[in-house]
């Protein structure tokens, strides 16, 4: 009897309190109605973001070709700085919906949901049994959207927004065939496999740095010992067997072949040479990507003192092995898909939006008992109030976000500009003329 009254007081040691996953999802809600829903609400989009949606509206309309993406016939006529697979995904969206800056909010928007179920599912996934961990997923989501830019990418419907979707469900995939949930067949697994590379093959023709999932077998295997050697260096031939044989059916194709001749050209080489700009050296660089994690680790570091003040060591966990092995697999995962990154000259911080989400993964995982045991220490009453201010928060973001749609944001003075230019030059669509000419400054505005 006192042997199972000792093992129920250590489960509730460790277990996760249920007012917890309230109050997570309620901040998760609270930073994507701030960081995402807000800013994208407005007319504002980045450059590139109004670049990318510009050439899928033109597919849509007949302009350009999937392998010839056309902008307009002074700036990018063919448009050769990127595969084409996010711009023939966001036309399908203007085909079907319409020509309206509504859309191109929606298609990011979505890129926002999906790759939140895909990082929630991978959550649950390497955490097995681990019940607390489980009930603490919407802290991984919300330190995800704490990371740099990882927000203001979603807000902005860039390119990374589907190479992270699609590389974290391959990824996901992956972690799925060898969760020892329950055993799955051969054939289960190696249709998993098969998956794991096709949607490699969609994040290269995305963005080339979208390769990195291909080492996921032999991350997974790194870090947990399993499966077998044999099956992880199986898989591994599978998931590049697919993506090779992909690439070489496309290449048979003049439209493919040259569209990333033109990418290998124009862009690639040039990137990695310097000779399209260079953003500083490498160490730079590296710290490029450490100020993406600066407020998830600052969270992490908040938590662990915390809980270290309280008092509240959690002893003899039964899960600290695997979540250790999971951590593993995470930090592996991000440097897989950000280091390669370090070989150009030219980095901007929001390339490491894709290896962004495994690296704050790995955080939350660190900071899990901590968590719990801040959380522990909080009693009825406390749980009450922090349940109703964080409610409020959430309903004056969401009231704030609803005035402002339909708002210019940031580029408000630019757009201004836009029309004012758009009613002199066009008046009208029949007296609207193709070029104009232009001098320096405005040449570069546009």
């Amino acid at each position: 009897m006192e042997i199972g009254a000792a093992s129920t007081r250590s489960e509730q040691d460790t277990a996760a309190p249920r007012h917890l996953q309230l109050s997570l999802w309620l901040l998760l809600a609270i930073a994507a109605s701030i960081l995402v829903l807000l800013p994208l609400v407005q007319q504002s989009v980045t450059l590139d973001g109004t670049i990318y949606a510009s050439l899928a509206r033109n597919l849509a309309e007949g302009q350009g070709s999937v392998w010839a993406l056309h902008f307009s016939d002074t700036l990018f006529p063919v448009f050769s700085e990127h595969l084409p697979f996010m711009m023939v995904l966001e036309s399908i969206f203007f085909h079907v919906f319409g020509d309206s800056i509504l859309v191109e909010k929606a298609f990011s928007f979505s890129t926002f949901i999906l790759s939140g179920i895909a990082l929630w599912r991978l959550w649950i996934v390497l955490n097995g049994s681990d019940a607390s961990a489980r009930r603490v997923a919407p802290m991984t989501l919300t330190m995800a959207l704490l990371t740099g830019v990882i927000a203001w990418g979603f807000a902005n419907a860039i390119l990374e927004n589907v190479v992270g979707l699609l590389t974290l469900t391959s990824v996901l995939l992956v972690a799925e065939a060898y969760s020892d949930g329950r055993p799955r067949s051969s054939a289960s697994r190696l249709l998993l496999m098969f998956g794991a590379g096709l949607l490699t093959v969609f994040a290269f023709f995305t963005k080339i740095t979208g390769l990195f999932p291909l080492a996921s077998p032999a991350l997974y295997w790194i870090a947990f010992r399993r499966p077998k050697l044999t099956t992880a260096i199986l898989d591994t031939i599978v998931v590049t067997a697919v993506f090779v044989l992909t690439c070489l059916l496309l290449w048979q194709f003049h439209g493919p072949r040259e569209a990333f001749m033109r990418f290998l050209n124009g862009q690639l080489l040039a990137s990695v040479s310097g000779a399209r700009g260079n953003t500083g050296g490498h160490a730079e660089m590296f710290l490029k990507l450490l100020k993406t994690l600066l407020y998830p680790a600052l969270v992490a570091v908040l938590l662990l003192a915390s809980a270290a003040w309280l008092g509240r060591r959690r002893r003899h966990e039964p899960q600290t092995r695997g979540r250790g092995r999971a951590i593993i697999f995470l930090i592996l995962v991000g440097l897989s898909a950000s280091v390669p990154i370090l070989i150009s000259q030219r980095v901007y911080a929001f390339y490491f939006i894709p290896s962004g989400v495994y690296f704050s993964t790995a955080l939350t995982m660190v900071c899990v008992p901590a968590l719990i045991a801040v959380a522990q220490a909080v009693n009825r009453a406390g749980q009450r109030a922090t349940h109703i201010g964080l409610a409020a928060i959430l309903g004056a973001s969401l009231l704030f976000a609803g005035l402002n749609v339909g708002r210019l944001g940031h580029d408000a003075a630019d757009i201004r500009n836009v029309r004012k230019i758009a009613s002199f030059v066009c008046s009208s669509e029949q007296s609207c003329v193709k070029t104009i000419g232009a001098c320096d400054g405005p040449w570069h505005h546009w």
